[in-house]
């Protein structure tokens, strides 16, 4: 029999959902009622996708290849390598000190 923390695998397979297998690894035991509940809380709230990055992905088409997304989501959040460049020069631009 192959057990994980005292607990069963084939039970946790047939009895427990994903999110609390999850907080098992984390925390080392099953969650009671009020800790699930509190840890589906959170993991939702953090599974929010912002309206912005749902629109972006609106515009690729469905069979799009998941790299171009990827790429293409990367691009759409980085900042402009003109902002950049133009930073740096000023940084390191001498200064000009009226005499």
């Amino acid at each position: 029999m192959l057990l994980y923390r005292g607990y069963p695998i084939e039970q946790l397979a047939q009895h427990c959902d994903f999110l609390e297998v999850c907080y098992l690894l984390l925390n080392g035991e099953l969650p009671n009622r009020q800790q699930k509940n509190e840890f589906v809380g959170i993991v939702t709230h953090h599974t929010m996708v912002h309206e912005q990055l749902a629109r972006l992905y609106q515009g690729f088409r469905r069979d799009a290849h998941p790299m171009a997304v990827m790429v293409g989501v990367v691009e759409r959040f980085r900042p402009s390598t003109t902002t950049r460049s133009i930073s740096a020069i000023r940084s390191t631009a001498p200064s000009r000190r009226s005499g």
